[in-house]
Order: structure tokens, then sequence, then C-alpha cells
């Protein structure tokens, strides 16, 4: 798998964060004719116009968390990314990992499991951006946990890590309750909330996820955000 940092990254691609961009801005202020800088403005919009279409819907987490991404396979063509969960919503890293894609000129894949229900916002957004979704079979997968708001909105999520992560952090888990409810495609809500912050309380957990964060932290952050604001909490 290939690790992927979101430092520097915009939601709205405001170039001038961006340090490879960063000189639109410099031939910007280029003395010119208004003649000439139409044209770098028209060639400019039409080289970042499909970065600036998803960027636009690839909106960070509220409290403008950097996170990273994690494709299960790169190739020179390809970037894929391959999820396991029965349904897939249209997810912070899914739009990550598209955006990366497209920036490099690569065909963004979403490998699912077969018959799996897939949000149609979702591949809306990956059709439009010359993306595909497929159901082969493979071995590895990446695994997001996030929350959701009382309005569908996801406000906060990020990548426990590969198949072979997400099974070691199973692992070193004691509570039964809590294995259960860490398994992908499983939704946390209501009551099970209040539990989820008591359980991880007693829990030891050491593993990471990929931003270099205690898991077990990051969670009882999550299960507070909901208890605060509602909504669930999505192992995708």
């Amino acid at each position: 798998m290939t690790f992927i940092g979101l430092r520097g990254f915009s939601p709205r691609l405001n170039i001038s964060n961006m340090r490879t961009h960063q000189s639109v801005y410099l031939l910007l202020g280029v003395k010119m004719n208004s003649s000439s800088r139409l044209k770098l403005l028209l060639s400019l919009l039409l080289v970042f116009w499909p970065l600036i279409s998803i960027t636009t819907q690839a909106q960070m987490t509220t409290d403008k968390t950097p996170r990273g991404v994690l494709p299960t396979y790169v190739t020179k063509e390809e970037v894929i990314l391959c999820k396991s969960s029965p349904s897939i919503r249209n997810t912070y890293e899914i739009r990550l990992a598209l955006y990366f894609a497209v920036k490099d000129k690569r065909r963004f894949v979403l490998r699912a499991p077969q018959n799996a229900q897939i949000e149609p916002s979702l591949k809306t957004l990956i059709a439009q951006n010359d993306g595909v979704v497929d159901d082969k079979k493979g071995e590895d997968y990446t695994v997001h946990i996030s929350h959701f708001g009382p309005d569908g909105n996801e406000t906060d999520g990020w990548v426990v890590g590969d198949k072979a992560q997400f099974l070691k952090l199973k692992a070193s888990i004691n509570d039964s309750w809590l294995k259960n409810q860490l398994s992908v495609g499983t939704a946390v809500y209501g009551e099970n909330i209040e539990k989820l912050g008591d359980v991880l309380q007693k829990e030891n957990i050491t593993i990471k996820n990929i931003d270099e964060e205690n898991i077990g932290q990051a969670l009882s952050n999550l299960a507070q955000i909901c208890k605060q604001q509602g909504g669930f909490i999505l192992i995708q």
C-alpha cells in the first residue's frame, strides 16, 4: 500500500496553499497586457478545472484536520482503493483518493464487494472524473472510521490502515462487545455511543492510525463528538 499525506491540501483548491502551484500567482504578477493575461487565465482554468470540480465536493472534515489516505494499490495507470463494506458511503477518504488520482493523471478505481450498496452521489462523482467502480475480488482493503451528523454529513474521520492493521487492532481489544462493534459495515449510534466511550476508557489500545494518532483516543474523540452532535459512527 502507498500512504499519501494530506499536508498542504485544501478542499477548495486554494492554490496559494499548494507549493507546486505557487508559481501560478507569480506568473499572474508578471507585467503583461490584458490580452495575454486573459489567455493565461483561460489556460490555467483548463488545466485546473478537473481538480477544482473534485475539490469543491471533496471538502475536508469540519474541524479541518489534515488527513492521509491509504490506496490499496498504486500503479502507473491507476489508483485503486479497496473496501470490504457491504454498503459504501461518500466519505472524505474516497474523495481524497480520487483527488490524488486525478491530480496524478491516473484512473481512480473503487473496488467494492459484489452487490455492495454504493451511495449514488459517490458513483456520480467517480464517473464524472473518469473513474470506475468494480467488484474484482481482492485480498486486501482499507478501513475508515468516521462520524456522521444527524444531517448525514461527515464531520471527521480517519483511516485505521489496511486489513492487517485492522485485524491487529481487533486482536488487541479485550472487550467482546467492542470487538463486535468494530466490524466493517457497522454503524454505532444511540445508547451504544455512550457505552463505546465507557468501554474505551477501560481498554489499553496502543495501535495508531495512519495519521499517527492513538486509535483508542481517536475513537473516544469521535464518540464525544457523536454525543454532542448526534448522528452515528461508521466503520467502512
